[in-house]
């Protein structure tokens, strides 16, 4: 029979194996943040362009100047 016990440290929390896994995880993490990322630019940049469709009447009726769009769309990075 073969002793194992040469190979606890692997397997161990803190050990090779569970920071060779840590590898993909990390990159899939990186990899949702970056769609997120995408995910929330495509949206904002539909609601801008929404916004420039509009004429300067139905955006003063909504409170909102040209020059206010990105500043609205992008409020909750700007009050951050």
């Amino acid at each position: 029979m073969s002793d194992f016990s040469s190979y606890d440290h692997a397997i161990r929390p803190n050990g090779l194996f569970s920071r060779i896994i840590a590898v993909p995880a990390r990159a899939g993490s990186v990899i949702i943040a970056i769609a997120k990322s995408y995910a929330d630019a495509v949206r904002r940049m539909q609601e801008i362009r929404a916004f420039n469709r509009l004429s300067d009447k139905q955006l003063a009726a909504r409170g909102l100047t040209r020059q206010d769009i990105t500043r609205h769309v992008y409020r909750d990075h700007m009050n951050a």
